[in-house]
């Protein structure tokens, strides 16, 4: 994977005003402000006064809406005044040269619609899914170059409606055999709970920096206080992800979280360290201590 440096500008010195994002050397530009600052980016009218794509989002970002204009800047004011739908923050997705054009800002539109329903971490307010214009070869290699930016961004600026909800294996080949084999990603150590009373299993691996709990793996059904993921549970639950089977909740997917102690947290509906809750299967040594020597090697 290349290497990339993303340059972040706090326009008044702090995460509370615009902040431009980018990645360094592309023409790309995702800006993000809060609602009730709108007022205040005026000096930036003219970068933001292009065409491109843009998303509104609620304050705990369970609710999205993506659309695109010839002028971003003008569509969000507009959006501003009306009252109908309520929602806290904008991002705006541009580009300082001409390339974003009408067709590719329809095409990027009806990209991160469809990524975000995959995704499946917000509710889409868009009622209507947004046609995918035509584009030639190398308009639609653009496009997919500029969409690539934004999801590479989004997530710096801790924005994860686009990022998969559910991990997929990939399909390897083996030699001799009559079918393809879905396969965890070799050389990957395989992470188990720790043994519970209740009698309780779960799995999960370290894959491309993110913790993915595997399909089978058990959850418990009641929550305690300490639980701090209720609306990401309800998700799953809602989605047919998590489905209860006696007394406990069970995965029907590879389900991906941020980190072991989040994908520890739903497993068993407290609050817990995942460093220390995640042990190499078959042994005693915690997940902490195998990452501390990834880091030392």
């Amino acid at each position: 994977m290349t290497e990339q440096t993303i340059q972040i500008f706090l326009d008044d010195g702090t995460l509370h005003g615009l902040r431009e994002l980018q990645i360094k050397g592309r023409t790309e530009r995702m800006y993000v402000v809060a609602r009730s600052r709108l007022g205040e980016i005026i000096n930036w009218r003219q970068q933001l006064s292009r065409t491109g794509t843009y998303v509104l989002l609620t304050g705990d970002h369970e609710e999205i809406y993506i659309g695109q204009s010839d002028n971003v800047y003008q569509r969000v004011m507009q959006h501003d005044k009306n009252l109908e739908y309520d929602w806290d923050t904008v991002i705006f997705m541009t580009s300082v040269d001409d390339n974003l054009h009408g067709a590719v800002a329809r095409y990027l539109e009806s990209r991160l619609v469809e990524i975000a329903r995959e995704a499946r971490r917000a509710r889409l307010r868009n009622n209507v899914e947004p046609d995918r214009p035509s584009l030639s070869r190398s308009d639609q290699a653009l496009a997919e170059r500029i969409l690539s930016s934004y999801l590479t961004l989004l997530p710096v600026g801790n924005f994860h409606f686009a990022t998969p909800q559910t991990f997929t294996t990939r399909q390897t080949v083996v030699p001799d055999s009559a079918a393809p084999q879905t396969l965890p990603v070799p050389q990957l150590p395989v992470f188990e709970m720790k043994p519970s009373r209740s009698g309780m299993r779960a799995r999960a691996q370290e894959i491309n920096g993110k913790f993915v709990v595997l399909k089978g793996s058990q959850a418990a059904l009641e929550v305690q206080r300490s639980f701090q993921q209720t609306h990401r549970r309800d998700q799953l639950i809602e989605q047919g992800i998590l489905v209860q089977t006696g007394n406990l909740l069970v995965f029907q997917e590879d389900v991906v979280f941020d980190s072991p102690s989040g994908a520890a947290m739903m497993v068993v509906g407290a609050a817990v360290n995942g460093r220390q809750y995640w042990i190499i299967e078959g042994t005693n040594r915690t997940y902490g201590a195998w990452k501390a020597e990834q880091q030392r090697d």
